[in-house]
């Protein structure tokens, strides 16, 4: 050291917090955005998430939120399922969303039980002859060894059960890949579809699994009533 000075003062630095140390933390202070599915009390130009999947979105002056990442995972979503089933005579098909009461959120479900909060009930006065259901879902897997979800490349099986007219009840069961072409040709005014549901498999996999609904699209061909 030169003109006697004294050496630097060092500071001793904190260990660095590990997950084992950050969860026997008692006194800490965090913040999270407002989840999306209580936007009304979010502030015009507030930032929120999906409690479930982090999907973001922001609340407008009018009161209404836009979710982006959903909006173009279902138009994404309308594309594929237009493309798919073009192929077999449905190529003027009209395609139908399934809407939630309340959208503000992605629902999360288990195998076993109905996609559907209430049946899906369809009588435009026109004779439909065939049909197709899409489903976009994430199947997310808890695997050994990691903490965080992934998502699983599993490809389950999807019953459908409908109803057509006069109270007639039929299902059909389909791997989830084929689930968008696997149309039903029908003769029926009217078309109420009850249930969706992910059964559970030989091997238990889906047992394990979380599954996020983002979006269910209903295509079908019609033609006049004679």
């Amino acid at each position: 050291l030169e003109n006697d000075q004294e050496p630097p003062i060092v500071v001793p630095q904190p260990d660095p917090i590990t997950d084992k140390r950050l969860g026997e933390l008692q006194d800490r202070f965090a913040i999270i955005p407002l989840y999306t599915k209580h936007y009304p009390y979010a502030m015009p130009g507030e930032y929120m998430i999906d409690e479930h999947t982090g999907t973001s979105g922001i609340r407008l002056d009018n009161g209404k939120i836009i979710m982006n990442e959903e909006d173009e995972r279902l138009r994404y979503h309308m594309l594929n399922l237009t493309s798919d089933i073009s192929y077999f005579g449905m190529r003027q098909a009209i395609i139908k969303l399934a809407c939630s009461d309340d959208d503000s959120f992605l629902k999360v479900y288990k195998s076993g039980t109905n996609l559907l909060e209430d049946p899906i009930y369809i009588d435009d006065q026109q004779m439909i002859t065939r049909f197709g259901i899409s489903l976009d879902i994430d199947i997310l897997e808890n695997v050994d060894g990691f903490i965080r979800y992934q998502v699983s490349y599993f490809d389950p099986d999807v019953i459908v059960r409908y109803d057509i007219d006069e109270g007639v009840s039929k299902e059909f069961r389909t791997k989830l890949s084929q689930l968008a072409i696997a149309l039903q040709d029908v003769e029926t005014v009217s078309l109420a579809i009850n249930e969706i549901i992910l059964p559970s498999d030989i091997d238990c996999i889906l047992e394990q699994c979380i599954i996020v609904v983002h979006s269910i699209l209903i295509a079908l061909r019609e033609k006049p009533l004679d």
